[in-house]
């Protein structure tokens, strides 16, 4: 849903997806929803780069947990975790924090209703 408004807004937006065998299938599915750029953790860097797809994210939405793709939101970002799919605890290095002035919320929609 969020890609959607995204698109229909403008903004571009980066789904960062887990590999799996039908790479390909979920990559156009992603991309006929609106994402402008489907790739893994470990590609994100590389991939973003080369996408151009202009200014450096300012808001990820995280409904995995765990380690995330905190490295390339720019200064002042904020992440919002949403869920725990991976079950691990979400890693903030200190340096961030520090030298990027990121942002990091939670958000439980269920828990409020």
């Amino acid at each position: 849903l969020v890609t959607q408004l995204a698109r229909a807004r403008g903004v571009k937006t980066v789904s960062v997806i887990r590999p799996r065998p039908d790479w390909e299938a979920i990559v156009q599915r992603l991309k006929g929803l609106g994402a402008d750029l489907v790739t893994t953790n470990s590609a994100l860097k590389e991939d973003l780069k080369a996408a151009k797809l202009g200014p450096t994210p300012l808001l990820g939405l995280n409904c995995v947990g765990g380690t995330s793709a905190l490295a390339v939101l720019g200064e002042g970002g904020t992440l919002v975790t949403y869920g725990g799919m991976s079950m691990q605890p979400v890693t903030i290095p200190t340096s961030l924090l520090i030298f990027k002035d990121l942002q990091f919320k939670g958000f439980w929609l269920s828990g409020r209703l």
